[in-house]
């Protein structure tokens, strides 16, 4: 039989041992018959059953073992390279080999999560261990007791139904009922099962238990895979999709949660049988497909793509479902051939009873005991091919999370940092160079200093990069970035960013109200101290009058239920709120019209005193205030000074200038022709725009 079992084995799933150990627990069960005919025999019951009980634990831990071990080292097939595609797309990277962990690292990992860190919750855990050591033992125990029971009732019955001729001989209910049918009725309620109609009290009692365990550690390790992911710097985000980064924390915290679900795993019945069949975490093989287009929403509609996005959506659907039909198929006959081989080892079983029974070397119940094991014994092992997929992807799923959970950020504070000891905030770049990559630098040795409560612009190509460095998204390739005298690799990132706001020309809020929005920049303020910010980033009245739901109305997915300018509105309240000693302006104004755009200016001189403020500013119109200006070409600085010495100089700040002043001559004279053709007078208003503005254009030259 064991030959058998092997061989249909391997014709299903290559290198999978599982049922080899199965015929080993039918060679076990067939073998206990006999074994227990001898100890009948010798008297030798309990020391047998003893003997039996340990046999049954190590053969059970074996095939556990077995199990995962065969699940975590078989390397991914074709079809999981499929699964991959269909989940992340055709387009992702390969990611760089990795020595896999063993299963039982993960395992040890998964138990640290796992294992309670308070006295109470420890005391929980040792209970529901011992609960579960218990049960074990009530397994074997209640088989027996039932055997006795069965017996007892057998011995009565031919006593008082004699033969022909002989006396009948009858028995007290308390003869028949103390000790096996009594001490059988407590341990299957303690057991409970099949037959019981009830879980078990030991069973419930552990489930109780186990469940502020299971929600500790879940909430443990979802809050510090979260929190790893925001601790990482901003070149490992960029390098990695979005959508790919989520299916690893929720598939991870996921299969973790799984394991905890169903307490502490002793055997191999109870890892699989308690298990989840988790075809759920399959549904994000259409979400990755859909994200981008959710995401991108607008694209997709401005460009007419929505049949495209369906396609694309089909095709990883059919992809995905090919493999899952294979698997499926497979796994389903492997049950069938698990079933034929396993009822045949019991009909195998109940012919050698039957002889035992004819013959008078075996009871009936010893007969009702066999029957009774096969059925503990079969039950987990039908489950065995079904939940090898299910160890196997929970496994990676694990893996992956953990592997997350391991990783170094790039850009991490000193050790012995300090936090930032911060006065007038003057801002120095000395000698600072940078690249994204090795053989494209960015910045190229640049060099500034701007005074505490002062204004800076910096204008041209690589401008947004110098921000982030000194927002210490990055750490330049060489040179050093100070904030008052001091190196910003040197002091905490989190007393950095606290004394810096920055607003962004590409606005992304969260999907939650504009009041939340806005006091994002400091959660402590008050209503009242959110309502003024926004007033000052001349919003408050849009958000009053525009919205029947003022300040609690939700913004949307990236907030795309305002316009451009509202939610740089949004984002110059939230900077304002934050009151910061330096702020950072990245194209913040190229959503606002001129009028909206002064106001916000003048409102920020007003609030300027104290404060430094870098502009990085494509419309050289909103940095004509400025203290210096710093023009950029190709990663180096070309020219330095005031707007007015900049112009006079005549060289590329003068040349851009001039360019802007002419393209905004002719926008405004195309907006007076429509204007004028709308009222039909055109002619004579056209040509006094015109003269007015060449005159004006005649003074900026």
């Amino acid at each position: 039989m064991a030959v058998l079992v092997v061989g249909c084995r391997a014709r299903v799933v290559i290198q999978l041992k599982l049922l080899m150990w199965a015929a080993l627990v039918v060679y076990y069960v067939e073998l206990y018959t006999d074994i227990n005919m001898v100890a009948q025999h010798w008297g030798l019951d309990h020391s047998v059953a003893v003997i039996l009980l340990v046999a049954r634990c190590v053969q059970a831990l074996a095939v556990t073992a077995a199990v995962i071990s065969e699940s975590s080292k078989q390397p991914p097939s074709e079809e999981e390279e499929v699964l991959k595609q269909a989940l992340l797309g055709a387009d992702v990277e390969a990611p760089a080999a990795k020595q896999k962990r063993p299963w039982y690292q993960l395992m040890f990992t998964a138990i640290m999560y796992v294992w309670p860190r308070t006295p109470l919750m420890q005391l929980r855990a040792g209970i529901c261990v011992l609960a579960i050591a218990v049960m074990r033992l009530l397994n074997l125990a209640v088989p027996i007791l039932y055997r006795d029971v069965v017996n007892t009732l057998a011995d009565a019955s031919s006593a008082a139904h004699p033969r022909a001729g002989d006396k009948p001989e009858f028995t007290t209910f308390w003869h028949i009922f103390y000790p096996y049918a009594l001490l059988y009725m407590v341990a299957a309620f303690f057991q409970g099962g099949a037959g019981t109609g009830a879980t078990g009290l030991l069973n419930n009692l552990r489930s109780y238990l186990w469940i502020p365990i299971a929600q500790n550690a879940f909430r443990s390790i979802s809050v510090d895979v979260f929190s790893k992911t925001l601790d990482l710097d901003l070149r490992w985000h960029l390098m990695r999709k979005t959508g790919e980064v989520t299916r690893i924390m929720d598939r991870g915290t996921s299969a973790i949660q799984n394991v905890l679900s169903t307490g502490p795993a002793t055997s191999a019945s109870n890892a699989l049988l308690e298990g989840y069949w988790d075809m759920n975490k399959y549904d994000n093989a259409r979400g990755a497909r859909v994200t981008d287009a959710l995401l991108n929403y607008e694209t997709v509609k401005c460009f007419n793509n929505e049949e495209l996005e369906k396609q694309k959506l089909e095709e990883a659907i059919i992809n995905y479902q090919k493999v899952e039909y294979k698997l499926m198929a497979s796994l389903n006959g492997l049950n069938m051939l698990q079933s034929i081989i396993i009822f045949s080892g019991l009909i195998a079983g109940l012919v050698v009873c039957t002889k035992g029974v004819a013959e008078g070397r075996l009871t009936v119940g010893d007969a009702v005991l066999f029957i009774t094991l096969m059925q503990q014994l079969y039950a987990p092992l039908n489950y065995f091919g079904s939940y090898y997929r299910t160890i196997q992807q929970q496994l990676i799923d694990m893996e992956n999370c953990f592997d997350l959970l391991g990783t170094s950020p790039s850009l991490t504070d000193k050790p012995g940092a300090k936090d930032l000891v911060a006065s007038k905030c003057s801002v120095e770049f000395d000698n600072v160079s940078f690249s994204y990559h090795a053989d494209r630098p960015v910045v190229k040795g640049i060099s500034f200093y701007c005074p505490g409560g002062q204004t800076l612009a910096l204008v041209g190509s690589g401008k947004s990069s110098a921000l982030r460095l000194l927002f210490r998204f990055y750490d330049p390739t060489s040179g050093v970035i100070r904030v008052d005298g001091q190196d910003i690799s040197e002091v905490t990132q989190a007393s950095l960013r606290a004394n810096m706001a920055v607003v962004p020309q590409d606005t992304v809020l969260f999907n939650d109200t504009i009041l939340h929005n806005i006091q994002y920049g400091r959660p402590s303020a008050t209503d009242e101290e959110v309502y003024e910010a926004a007033e000052a980033a001349s919003i408050h009245e849009s958000i009053t009058t525009r919205f029947p739901q003022g300040y609690d109305t939700i913004v949307g997915e990236r907030g795309l239920r305002l316009s451009g300018g509202e939610k740089q509105r949004v984002a110059f309240a939230r900077a304002i709120l934050k009151n910061p000693r330096i702020l950072l302006l990245d194209e913040a104004t190229s959503s606002l019209d001129s009028l909206t755009e002064r106001r916000i200016q003048d409102a920020l001189a007003a609030k300027r005193s104290g404060r430094t403020t870098i502009i990085v500013a494509h419309r050289l119109s909103t940095i004509m205030d400025a203290d210096v200006i710093i023009v950029m070409k190709e990663g180096d600085i070309v020219e330095r000074g005031t707007h007015q010495q900049l112009v006079q100089m005549g060289g590329l700040y003068a040349e851009m200038w001039t360019r802007q002043a002419e393209a905004a001559v002719v926008e405004e004279l195309g907006t007076a022709d429509e204007i004028g053709t709308a009222d039909d007078k055109s002619n004579g208003d056209v040509s006094e725009m015109a003269a007015a503005h060449g005159s004006s254009n005649s003074l900026v030259q």
